[in-house]
């Protein structure tokens, strides 16, 4: 009898779910209907319902786990995002994003069996004591919420994953169909709409990736009524270094919505003013009242000045001399650098007999943000690059090539350069080269291009073009050095393996001699040994160079060496040095005619082996070349590698040349200047010479 009872009752309850469901998916239909019927067969179009003023908080928790043969750690991070609208224009919505961090606590930590949680808890802490509690970003967005910029992507925490995960993502550009599949930018994943589901007093649909990628799922629910996402879940795993996988989860959960707000109450709210200052930036609204601001740079935190002094300068607001004085002594070297940028005399594009017309470069998004490449063959291969707060476009900034170590993945580059680079006013660009090693032929090519595109989209001062890596990026950087030593005006390899290089060949250490060098490595390197670092700045010390390298062994250090934790090294070593582009000395040494060219020498033609020539310009205008398994070379000349403009002759291999008259051809100024992406480059005469036996 009681068993029966139960049926019935299971069966009543079994009902009343089917009456529950089916009245919930009727509910859905006429709500969803009622949002916008313009699609087919009922099918709703869902789009975001954001206007200026309006103001989400969600709550976000991202928890990492990492396992190794030998490690595993937990960690659980808890941020409070805040969204906020500050204009509607073009069909768009102008968005600044902030999300704080509200705590952050390791939960495991075992090294070989061992519990060492309280030692690593007190490094945790103290790494995050160096990272800001706020990160900020700003986008534009389409009602189908598609990103017209760029997001950034050293986010918040130091994942590889989840920069395509914003609290804003796509939805269907037509009617949304269950089952319907879609490219969910910016994440990358394939998502599909699976269903309707009771939320917040309304239907709203449920997307979800296809499971089409391993190790990477997302899925959100978007409420149409509302016209917002509130809720959002990703997991995704990255292999590590060896056999180390990491795997993350973060989830995102609305907590209020508020309407009616304005930019002024954000701007003094520290919770969001990052956020909001931010948006300012990538946007050609006005900027926030003299007042707001004038407060700011009072009253703000460093990051919050440097900001603000940000907005006066991609505004062209001059802000008030007394509170810029003081900021121009601030112990924050970005709002100290922006600062100085009020009082900077403009610089001007480089004088000759050939002057160049004026190019002009586009404003780039602030940060660090994920970009692709256009030249061919390189069409679609993404590397990172980090734009100062203070680039317009109208100045040249100095740049940095940073390489990673391991398959060098430009995250890799970015997560341990990002505090650094921030603070330096530099360009930075990371390349990517994929799980392949830097000295290959594909990786090596796409470098030399990823240059030149850089040259030619941003503007670069091209006398300040640095090169570093961190281990097998280490290894990269000299190598690199040697085959376009004419770019760099100085070179750091941290961990690197110096002469021996990876690639098998032996470096051509005489390549770099008018290039200023730092070696830096760990005492305790049991992957790459000091003694890579200490032969070669041995052996370079040994060949003379312009610059005496410089060589620091750091002590009770491992194979732990980048830019974030180099004991402040790097950076200043770099800032010392401006490249000389006319060097009257140069000795070369080449195996392939690949690449060719070493600053006003370029090899022709070759016999076997490696190629060698030592060439120097003399006080009366003798060219003056030594060479060895070289057939044909040409000199790529102008008047600022001569003292004179008197007539130029050539001695090579002891025999001299015709003495001639240096030209100056305008064309072949503007063609070589283009292809090498640097008037400083560019040459008005050339010289071709077949070398005499």
């Amino acid at each position: 009898m009681r068993a029966r009872d139960r049926r019935s009752d299971s069966s009543r309850s079994s009902a009343r779910s089917r009456r529950q469901r089916f009245l919930w998916e009727l509910f859905a239909v006429i709500v969803l209907v009622g949002v916008d019927v313009s699609g087919q067969s009922g099918a709703p179009l869902l789009r975001y319902k954001l206007h200026v003023g309006d103001h989400l908080i969600y709550r976000e928790v991202f928890e990492r786990q990492g396992k190794s043969s030998d490690q595993t750690f937990r960690t659980r991070t808890v941020f409070s995002n805040d969204v906020v609208v500050l204009d509607e224009a073009g069909g768009g919505v102008l968005v600044g994003i902030q999300r704080n961090r509200q705590s952050a606590e390791m939960l495991e930590f075992l090294e070989h069996g061992k519990n060492r949680l309280a030692q690593e808890t007190a490094k945790f802490k103290a790494r995050m004591a160096k990272r800001s509690p706020h990160f900020f970003d700003a986008n534009v967005f389409s009602a189908t919420g598609v990103p017209q910029a760029p997001f950034t992507t050293v986010r918040e925490v130091t994942s590889k994953l989840l920069y395509g995960i914003p609290e804003i993502l796509p939805l269907p550009a037509g009617p949304a169909q269950t089952g319907a599949e879609m490219q969910g930018r910016p994440s990358g994943l394939t998502v599909a709409l699976l269903r309707f589901e009771p939320a917040s007093g309304e239907a709203c649909a449920v997307f979800a990736d296809s499971g089409t990628r391993t190790g990477l799922h997302l899925s959100y629910t978007f409420c149409p009524q509302q016209g917002i996402l509130t809720k959002l879940e990703f997991t995704g795993d990255t292999h590590e270094f060896g056999d180390s996988i990491i795997h993350e989860r973060m989830t995102l959960e609305l907590l209020e919505v508020r309407h009616g707000e304005t930019p002024a109450s954000w701007l003094a709210n520290p919770q969001v003013q990052q956020g909001a200052l931010s948006a300012y930036l990538i946007a050609g609204v006005a900027a926030p009242d003299p007042e707001t601001l004038a407060t700011l740079l009072r009253t703000g935190s460093p990051e919050v000045q440097a900001l603000t002094l940000a907005s006066y300068y991609q505004k062209k607001l001059a802000p008030p001399q007394g509170l810029l004085t003081p900021l121009l002594s601030s112990n924050d070297a970005e709002a100290q650098r922006i600062a100085s940028r009020f009082q900077a005399i403009p610089s001007e594009p480089p004088s000759g007999l050939c002057p160049l017309p004026a190019r002009h470069y586009q404003r780039q998004k602030p940060g660090t943000t994920l970009r692709t490449m256009t030249a061919a063959p390189f069409d679609g291969v993404p590397f990172m690059v980090h734009v100062p707060l203070d680039y317009r476009g109208d100045q040249p900034f100095p740049l940095l090539i940073y390489l990673s170590g391991g398959s060098g993945q430009a995250f890799d580059a970015a997560l341990t350069a990002e505090d650094v680079v921030r603070h330096s006013g530099f360009l930075a660009v990371y390349p990517n080269a994929a799980g392949a090693m830097w000295w290959e032929q594909k990786p090596t090519a796409m470098v030399d291009q990823l240059l030149l595109e850089i040259l030619r989209c941003y503007n670069v001062d091209t006398n300040r073009i640095y090169l570093a890596g961190f281990s097998n990026g280490g290894s990269a950087a000299l190598y690199f050095g040697t085959l376009w030593p004419g770019r760099w005006a100085a070179i750091a390899s941290q961990m690197g393996a110096g002469v021996n290089s990876p690639s098998g060949e032996t470096l051509p250490l005489k390549n770099l001699l008018n290039i200023p060098l730092l070696f830096l490595h760990g005492d305790k390197d049991l992957l790459i040994p000091a003694s890579a670092s200490v032969s070669t700045y041995d052996e370079l010390r040994g060949l003379h160079p312009r610059v005496p390298p410089e060589l620091h062994i750091l002590k009770d250090r491992g194979h732990e060496i980048t830019l974030s934790a180099d004991d402040g090294f790097t950076m200043p070593f770099l800032e010392r040095f401006v490249r000389d582009p006319f060097p009257r000395t140069i000795a070369m040494k080449i195996t392939s005619l690949t690449y060719p060219r070493r600053y006003w020498i370029e090899v022709l033609e070759k016999d076997g082996g490696a190629s060698e020539i030592n060439g120097r310009i003399l006080p009366d205008n003798t060219v003056e070349i030594k060479t060895k398994n070289v057939r044909k070379l040409r000199l790529l000349l102008r008047q600022e590698l001569f003292g004179s403009p008197a007539a130029i002759s050539v001695r090579i291999n002891g025999k001299e040349q015709p003495a001639r008259q240096l030209k100056a051809n305008c064309d072949l100024f503007a063609q070589s200047a283009e292809t090498y992406g640097d008037p400083l480059l560019g040459y008005t005469d050339e010289i071709v010479i077949n070398v005499p036996k």
